[in-house]
């Protein structure tokens, strides 16, 4: 299975976030403590906080007030992916990344996330393009380079079950696959 990147981690990756010198608007408040103001700066963090404890809801309310005053915040663009994937919406999400993608082609973190989840939906073709352009993008992504050999190993368990189906020696390839669920982790 592939990893997601998480939210957090994109912070670095997002030279066009340089929303903190921006002012604070009265509508980016802290749901946990709606008397504090949050400049473009701080909502970041705080959708990190909502996405990790489960607040999907209250993530999105407060990345949609903060794409109003920072449209161009490729952070809260991305984050706004994740909630999508964490929701269960995967197309919502699939189209948000690929849209993603097409705007700031140059973050490799959206690559990684939309290769999981077309892997998900068992589109490995374009999961593996997506990592390649990933690992093009920051040849030193070790997670994207885990997520392209897990891919591989999936095409090879494909491969296998393929091949007993053709009529090949079905005990050979049965152990191979059998190796390849234990590092699949299945």
């Amino acid at each position: 299975m592939l990893s997601f990147v998480r939210p957090a981690l994109v912070a670095a990756g997002c030279a066009l976030v340089a929303a903190a010198t921006l002012p604070a608007c009265a509508a980016l408040v802290d749901p946990d403590a709606p008397s504090v103001l949050l400049n473009n700066g701080q909502v970041p963090g705080v959708v990190d906080k909502l996405i990790n404890r489960g607040d999907y809801n209250d993530a999105l309310k407060l990345i949609a007030e903060g794409l109003k005053s920072n449209p161009h915040s490729a952070q809260l663009r991305f984050q706004r992916c994740v909630v999508y994937e964490r929701m269960g919406d995967r197309d919502k999400a699939i189209n948000g990344f690929e849209q993603f993608i097409r705007t700031y082609p140059e973050i490799p973190e959206a690559y990684n996330n939309l290769a999981g989840l077309y892997s998900r939906n068992g589109n490995l073709v374009r999961a593996e393009e997506l990592l390649v352009k990933a690992v093009a993008l920051r040849p030193g992504f070790a997670l994207a380079h885990m997520n392209l050999g897990n891919l591989y190993l999936a095409k090879a368990k494909n491969a296998y079950n393929t091949a007993i189906k053709t009529g090949g020696n079905k005990e050979k390839l049965n152990a191979n696959i059998e190796l390849l669920n234990k590092l699949l982790g299945e």
